[in-house]
Parts: C-alpha cells; sequence; structure tokens
C-alpha cells in the first residue's frame, strides 16, 4: 500500500532551514486565485467601480464608498452594517458583485 502524499498542493509543507521549522501555507485552489485576483483588480481600480457599488447598494454614500477603498473586508463590513444582513450575506452580496463587474 503506498503511503499518502504529505505534500499535496492542499498540505501545508513543514521544511526546516538553519536548525528553524519554517511552515509553507497550502496553495490556494483555483477559485480563491481568481477571488485574490479579483479582490486586488477591485481595490487596485476601485474609483472606476464605484457608480456601479453606489447603484447596487443605494443607502451607501459616496464618502463611505471611497473610505473603503475598494477593500473587500472593508465594503463587506460596510454592505453588513447599513443592510442589517448577516456578515456571510454581506460577504455573498460583494461576492456577486464582482463577478458581475470585475473580470
Amino acid at each position: 500500500m503506498s503511503k499518502p502524499d504529505m505534500h499535496s498542493s492542499n498540505s501545508p509543507r513543514t521544511s526546516t532551514i538553519a536548525g528553524i521549522n519554517v511552515v509553507t501555507p497550502a496553495s490556494k485552489s483555483p477559485d480563491e486565485k481568481s477571488h485574490s485576483l479579483r479582490v486586488q483588480k477591485l481595490s487596485g481600480q476601485w474609483k472606476q467601480y464605484m457608480g456601479s457599488a453606489k447603484v447596487a447598494w443605494g443607502k451607501l454614500t459616496q464618502d463611505q464608498l471611497m473610505q473603503t477603498e475598494g477593500q473587500f473586508q472593508k465594503l463587506v463590513g460596510l454592505v453588513q452594517e447599513k443592510y442589517a444582513v448577516s456578515r456571510m450575506d454581506a460577504d455573498k452580496q460583494v461576492r456577486a458583485f464582482m463577478d458581475k463587474h470585475v473580470s
């Protein structure tokens, strides 16, 4: 019987460098990588997406949207607060926004 692969791409790797154990995080799945890239793009080009965000979340002011700087977690928190929804629901809304507007 063969041993399971302990160094698959989804498990962290541990190695010893100069007598110190170093843990390298597991690699991200393709969905996580895609999400990370879209989050970076959203943040980097936030001013271009703010108009669409204002349409999506009319209760949010221009100043509030500007303060998030397109940062995913800040935007999720703002949506959660202004719309009195759970963190999970706010996260889903922001992800849906990104799916629609950020390619």
